[in-house]
């Protein structure tokens, strides 16, 4: 279902039933961005293959704290017996107009792929929910919870001034008294008149409230108890709250539905391809991501403590990983066999609803009046064009299309959790650690080694073999020069050029940091040309020393003699 200003609270209902529900499984999310690159740069600018896991974090960071959110979408799967149903909701979002708040920027690369694929964007500009972050809800909550201030004025005209004092005398006699309830004031057709006399009664006699009289233009006075006012007061409390939940807070709701059954029920959160959908979802929806890659990921596991990424998982199933593309794996899942998965009633958006024989009611029958609605439904409904039911990139559908690969991927193999793809990296996100070094990606056979080559023409398997690779079994890039690559092989790599995995980590980290660079079993003169060709590269100056030398001038004579 379309998810927009107008039905926002009968989705949050829907959403809440079928997370809460206990055939719920798990839920996949899909989101749409105004912009994933500054200045329309291209994908290998933005994701160059030097790249450490904390320092793509911190472009990729910039970009979720510059850009925002055009549709959220969320995918609940619940197991029915041996079958699946797909509640599947596709919400329009924009940022909320609040004091403060976000600014929307627009990358126009990210506006002509999204108008490339059918984006309504007057649909997202005209009925976008509104959404905010926890903090400005509870500022709003706390706004909306009291009386607002009301800014004062006086009637300038003489002749309107002594109209309204005339009025105002009348309710001063009606607060004075038991035996009458009500009165209704003498009509004024000058607007300002109006306003003044509603402004004075509301400050002069808390036990008076205003209304339209029977009359056009005419106010009506209605004297009330302590009891009547206490509830008036309470009823435009919770119509300033229910205001601000709808038309400020708005999507926030949806998030924290979907984060409150994540974090209490150990509901999975799959994702395709997922950290910038984590990235933006916990900036915008719950509080600003923080500069440390260590504290982003203890963040992420607080709110959503199972993470799938079908990215990483497919690998582990076969499936080549330049072929996990979500359109690639959602079309070569099609063929295998499995359950069945349906969309839930009411989500027939992008495909055939689930029939009424699928849910019967608390005594085991069927429900003959559901059945007949559905079957009416059905027959009304227009013919769906499978070309166009199908949408990549609108969130609704690949939230749904990264659940029905996830469905199928379990079939095959164990679950892969808390592992996210890092694009054009040798690296994989393992966020159940702390470590700011991120696992190589595929977990290496045999030894990981870095090495470097003079020339981008090398062949690196026959330099391999020549170094002492008696098996090689990965071989990838870590720059775009294609001087640098990352290799997994059997036996011991000899010469300098080539140094473990774990001595090049140490080496650049020391660099970074300007640090000592730790020990290790590697031989240190290999360390320190590799330290040296890091500075050169990284336009930095090798790390210092971790010891002074002997008889340097830093030591007395005395000592030196000694």
């Amino acid at each position: 279902m379309d998810v927009s200003r107008d039905n926002l609270s009968d989705a949050v209902t829907k959403l809440r039933r079928a997370l809460q529900s206990p055939k719920a499984q798990f839920v996949a999310i899909d989101e749409e961005f105004t912009g994933i690159s500054f200045n329309n740069g291209s994908f290998q600018e933005m994701n160059p293959l030097s790249d450490s896991a904390s320092s793509r974090y911190a472009r990729m960071r910039n970009v979720a704290k510059s850009f925002g959110l055009m549709q959220l979408g969320i995918a609940v799967f619940e197991k029915n017996g041996e079958s699946y149903r797909s509640s599947v909701f596709n919400c329009y979002v924009f940022a909320a107009e609040t004091p403060g708040g976000r600014d929307v920027n627009l990358s126009t690369g990210a506006v002509a792929f999204l108008r490339k694929n059918s984006m309504d964007f007057g649909t997202w500009l005209r009925d976008g929910i509104p959404y905010v972050d926890s903090a400005t809800e509870a500022r709003l909550i706390k706004e909306a919870s009291s009386e607002p201030e009301r800014k004062t004025f006086q009637l300038q005209d003489a002749t309107y001034k002594a109209f309204a004092d005339g009025e105002l005398a009348k309710v001063q006699v009606l607060s004075e008294q038991t035996s009458v309830k009500q009165m209704d004031l003498q009509p004024h057709a000058t607007p300002v008149v109006r306003k003044y006399l509603h402004q004075e009664i509301e400050r002069r006699f808390p036990l008076v409230a205003t209304e339209k009289g029977p009359v056009k233009h005419q106010i009506r006075c209605v004297l009330l108890t302590e009891a009547e006012k206490a509830r008036r007061d309470q009823l435009r409390k919770q119509q300033r709250l229910d205001d601000c939940r709808e038309n400020k807070i708005g999507a926030r709701a949806l998030f924290v539905e979907l984060r409150d059954a994540c974090r209490d029920r150990k509901l999975p959160l799959v994702g395709h391809n997922c950290l910038y959908d984590l990235l933006f979802l916990l900036e915008h929806f719950e509080a600003p991501i923080p500069e440390e890659w260590s504290a982003f990921k203890t963040l992420v596991r607080q709110n959503f403590p199972v993470i799938v990424d079908t990215k990483a998982f497919a690998p582990r199933c076969a499936f080549p990983e330049r072929r996990t593309a979500l359109d690639q794996l959602y079309e070569a899942v099609q063929t295998a066999q499995g359950a069945e998965i349906r969309f839930a009633r009411g989500f027939g958006k992008y495909g055939p609803e689930e029939s009424s024989e699928d849910e019967s009611d608390e005594d085991g029958q069927v429900d003959d009046a559901a059945r007949t609605a559905a079957f009416r439904a059905a027959l009304d409904a227009p013919r769906r064009d499978p070309r166009t039911a199908q949408r990549f990139h609108e969130a609704g559908w690949d939230a749904h299309t990264t659940g029905v690969v996830y469905v199928r991927l379990l079939e095959k193999g164990t679950s892969c959790e808390n592992r996210l793809h890092l694009m054009r990296s040798v690296y994989e996100i393992d966020l159940s650690s702390d470590e700011c070094i991120e696992p190589v990606h595929p977990p290496p056979k045999g030894t990981c080694y870095h090495v470097r080559v003079d020339d981008e023409n090398t062949d690196v398997r026959a330099l391999l073999t020549s170094l002492g690779a008696t098996d090689i079994h990965h071989v990838q890039k870590c720059n775009d020069d294609s001087r640098e690559w990352c290799v997994d092989v059997t036996g011991e790599l000899s010469g300098d050029s080539a140094v473990p995995w774990a001595c090049f980590e140490a080496e650049r980290d020391a660099l970074l940091q300007q640090k000592a660079p730790s020990t290790g079993s590697w031989p240190k003169k290999t360390a320190k040309k590799l330290r040296t060709w890091l500075a050169k590269r990284l336009g930095g100056s090798a790390a210092p020393a971790t010891r002074k030398r002997r008889g340097s001038a830093a030591e007395s004579p005395a000592k030196r003699q000694k």
